[in-house]
């Protein structure tokens, strides 16, 4: 058994349109199409370069030098985001379920 089927025999690449590149599209658009897409560099940009920042630089919670990989991994995944995660899982179920009730 071949495993080419008839459609595939007739598919002849020849009379194929050519594909457009985004550079050709631009090219048959003309300068009038680029209007408004890009503005000019016109100077500077208008910050005040005086900012002062006051604020404490650093971790705000210091732990032992002997701190465990788990223990700064909880510093980020809290009890609130595991619950987060949990809840939207469980939503993400029931929303399932109830769409694909013939699977079950």
């Amino acid at each position: 058994m071949s495993a080419l089927n008839d459609s595939d025999n007739n598919f002849d690449e020849t009379n194929q349109p050519e594909e457009q590149t985004d550079e050709d599209e631009l090219d048959a658009a003309g300068d009038d199409a680029l209007q408004g897409l890009w503005m000019p560099n016109v100077g500077e940009d208008i910050v005040d370069q005086n900012i002062n920042f006051i604020a404490n630089q650093g971790p705000r919670i210091h732990l032992p030098t002997t701190a465990s990989p788990l223990e700064y991994f909880q510093l980020f995944a809290t009890g609130e985001f595991f619950n987060i995660i949990v809840k939207e899982t469980n939503r993400y179920a029931t929303q399932w379920i109830e769409g694909h009730q013939e699977y079950i």
